[in-house]
């Protein structure tokens, strides 16, 4: 029984001592900075044991567009060695009404390239924003899901063609 004892011990702090954190990179806008939502899935990966460690570069009303033409983008993916990047881009460009969604593509794989220059091994995953529900009878809820599908239609073709 002591033996048993002394080998689950063994195993769970070779487990906790081997286990890396993950480095995960948020680049969006202020959807991704309001709610705490990074500090939240954080607290949540770190409760479940996942050690995790989040840092999140998400100034107000960015794009793709902007982030491409930011130096302090690079600088971010310069600063780690980063397990996964996740990438916000903004309204328009998740619409992909105002901004054509070949566009944003175009901006989504100059940030792949540069982020895979600087952690080969990274993951890199979109963050899907919302739209809000502006009322409740039957053609603004028809809205909302055609609007959702579209987000989200656009969300696979990115994921997709950036594998």
């Amino acid at each position: 029984m002591n033996k048993f004892v002394t080998m689950i011990l063994l195993v769970f702090s070779v487990i906790m001592n081997g286990q890396e954190t993950k480095k995960i990179l948020f680049i969006g806008n202020s959807l991704t900075y309001f709610n705490d939502m990074t500090q939240t899935f954080e607290a949540i990966a770190n409760s479940k044991l996942d050690a995790t460690e989040v840092t999140r570069h998400s100034p107000g009303g960015r794009w793709f567009e902007d982030h491409v033409n930011d130096e302090f983008v690079y600088e971010k993916f310069r600063e780690k060695i980063w397990d996964f990047v996740v990438l916000q881009p903004g309204g328009s460009e998740a619409y992909g009404v105002s901004v054509p969604i070949a566009q944003t593509l175009t901006h989504a794989k100059r940030l792949k390239d540069s982020i895979l220059k600087y952690s080969p091994c990274a993951k890199i995953l979109y963050y899907e924003i919302s739209n809000g529900v502006w009322g409740s009878n039957p053609d603004d809820i028809q809205a909302y899901n055609d609007s959702m599908d579209l987000v989200r239609s656009n969300f696979e073709y990115l994921a997709d063609s950036t594998e």
